[in-house]
């Protein structure tokens, strides 16, 4: 599955997919926290470190905080 899909959904990205052939395309407006389309260990990391420095910041952009437990959290959370 494509997070960039699903973070456009939940309102975390502001853009469109378009379709090239084969691939998929993110055409990004806004990315509030672009590591979020990093994989999910990369995202996982990210989101520790920021809550770290800026905690309930990604709450309020409405990641529930179990979410960033760790990567397999963030998975779930993304990908159902």
């Amino acid at each position: 599955m494509f997070a960039g899909r699903t973070l456009l959904e939940r309102g975390l990205l502001h853009g469109r997919i378009r379709y090239e052939g084969a691939f998929a395309v993110l055409d990004l407006d806004h990315a509030p926290a672009p590591w979020l389309l990093g994989d999910a260990a990369l995202a996982s990391a990210y989101n520790t470190a920021y809550e770290r420095v800026y905690p309930g910041a990604l709450t309020e952009l409405g990641i529930p905080a179990a979410a960033l437990a760790g990567r397999k959290a963030w998975e779930q959370w993304l990908y159902g």
